[in-house]
């Protein structure tokens, strides 16, 4: 296994373990990016099944680069369909980078995660799968440095609790 082989599977070691300790987690799930770049016209799906349609939720898009990414910011469009199928489209920012160019979020090897508020305080009206649509919304038709996108929905932590 050469070296990025075992980055990533130590990076995904813990991931896992994190996202197991989570009791809060509704749906945590991440897809994979062409290693020759995320091309505009491909779309990343998930599909959470939802059964809380009583707790409020947060809704994360998780970010994976590299310093193989040139920019500072990241555009995406979301598409967000209910099982009734009732759609929302979304276009938003996420930033990667401070000014200076240093890399936001969590620092693993040579994987760098950013997490982004898609939704706060999201109740779902009704229990099934809910299906979500990602796709880069930059100018480039092949972006170069995105290793990988998630999806995280965790129920609303109460005021003073851990």
């Amino acid at each position: 296994m050469n070296k990025y082989g075992l980055h990533f599977f130590a990076l995904l070691l813990m991931v896992t373990a994190m996202a197991s300790c989570n009791n809060n987690q509704l749906y945590n799930q991440y897809s994979e990016v062409d290693t020759d770049g995320w091309d505009q016209d491909s779309v990343i799906v998930f599909e959470a099944d939802i059964q809380d349609t009583v707790s409020a939720c947060d809704l994360l898009i998780q970010i994976r680069n590299t310093d193989k990414y040139s920019y500072q910011n990241l555009w995406l469009f979301v598409d967000s369909e209910s099982p009734a199928g009732i759609v929302q489209k979304d276009t938003i920012e996420c930033y990667l980078a401070d000014n200076t160019g240093k890399w936001l979020g969590k620092h693993f090897f040579s994987i760098y995660e950013m997490p982004v508020i898609y939704l706060r305080i999201k109740h779902f009206p009704i229990k099934g799968t809910y299906k979500f649509h990602v796709s880069q919304a930059m100018r480039e038709k092949q972006l170069k440095g995105i290793s990988s996108i998630g999806l995280t929905i965790q129920k609303r932590k109460e005021d003073g609790q851990e």
